[in-house]
């Protein structure tokens, strides 16, 4: 999961260290990734027109497109991070924590 590792980033500070913050982060990335890219389609047609077409206007097909490869991209971040919550290990005490959120 070192796309979306914290720690490697200065992101570790602005992000709560706290289990929710962190899972959250890690699940809805691809999501704002695809809602920004969302956002830049009507934006490059307003440049576009504003600029008289020295900006590229984007297609819905390209928007689209790069939607796919981001979540391609972040796909195997994404799925660790869901499923991480399930990997458990056992204390001496006969408990069991959650590996990556001890």
């Amino acid at each position: 999961n070192i796309a979306l590792e914290l720690g490697l980033s200065r992101m570790a500070c602005s992000i709560s260290s706290k289990f929710w913050a962190r899972y959250t982060f890690t699940i809805m990335t691809p999501s704002v990734l695809s809602f920004a890219l969302l956002l830049w389609l009507p934006l490059s047609w307003l440049l576009a027109f504003s600029t008289r077409r020295r900006f590229p206007k984007f297609d819905l097909d390209t928007i689209i497109n790069s939607i796919g490869m981001v979540t391609q991209t972040l796909f195997i971040s994404n799925l660790m991070g869901t499923i991480s919550v399930f990997e458990c290990y056992g204390s001496p005490n006969g408990k069991l924590s959650v590996r990556s959120y001890p």
